[in-house]
């Protein structure tokens, strides 16, 4: 019996097993190491692997995620953090931070099936992946409004919303928020703080839809959809 065979023996479906390791031993030529490696041989990343084939197809695509599944960051890490940069200009289309949420979504699942962590752990990552999105969409879309029309002489904020902030998001949860900023004024005399920032919170809202980031929700604010999208916190009072 060879390897393949041993370890498919060993999992929850052993013919869909050994189906998968037989694909994937055309696009690793490693794998034997590569399950080797993971401290029950590979059992764990194997099953997770037949109990989603989204994950499946994700590590044919890229077949270095087999590698890090099965290492100690993932194994032994709670969460990654998002290592890019805030410059629009290295990332204007924000391909390397779909690319991290992607990967990143993959180690949490990957925890979650294999038992290495629960619902509050797992819920808690999906949040904070979300937050980094929304960070860095929002840092990105600033630095290209600022540079063009100024920097207003006030703060802004997102306000997570529901599950978002509760910080109980599941994978396919929206994400719903609410945009504030903290007085009123004017940038120029014919551009008002709550024209920038409404400019502001489109554009994060477009990035998310346009990039497959996170699906986006601002139906929560105080007026839902008939109300502005973005208020002033004097205003979000009255």
């Amino acid at each position: 019996m060879n390897w393949t065979a041993r370890l498919s023996a060993k999992c929850w479906e052993p013919a869909l097993a050994e189906q998968l390791l037989s694909r994937l031993n055309e696009l690793v030529p490693d794998l034997e190491s590569v399950c080797n490696q993971a401290p029950d041989g590979g059992v764990a990343l194997i099953n997770f692997l037949c109990f989603s084939p989204i994950s499946f197809e994700k590590v044919c695509l890229s077949t270095p995620l087999l590698h890090w599944l099965a290492g100690p960051d993932v194994l032994t890490s709670k969460r990654g953090r998002w290592r890019g940069s805030s410059d629009p200009v290295s990332d204007p289309d924000f391909q390397a931070l779909r690319a991290w949420k992607s990967q990143e979504l993959l180690r949490v699942a990957f925890r979650e099936v294999s038992g290495l962590a629960g619902f509050v752990e797992t819920t808690r990552d999906i949040t904070e992946i979300a937050e980094q999105c929304v960070r860095q969409v929002y840092q990105n879309n600033l630095t290209t409004l600022t540079s063009r029309w100024g920097t207003p002489s006030t703060g802004f904020g997102v306000v997570g919303m529901g599950k978002f902030g509760g910080r109980e998001l599941n994978y396919s949860s929206d994400i719903d928020v609410i945009f504030l900023y903290h007085t009123e004024g004017h940038i120029n005399p014919r551009f008002s703080y709550h024209e920038f920032f409404t400019r502001l919170s489109e554009r994060i809202i477009a990035a998310f839809a346009e990039k497959r980031l996170f699906r986006i929700d601002v139906r929560l604010r105080p007026e839902g959809t008939s109300g502005p999208l973005v208020r002033s916190l004097t205003s979000t009072e009255n």
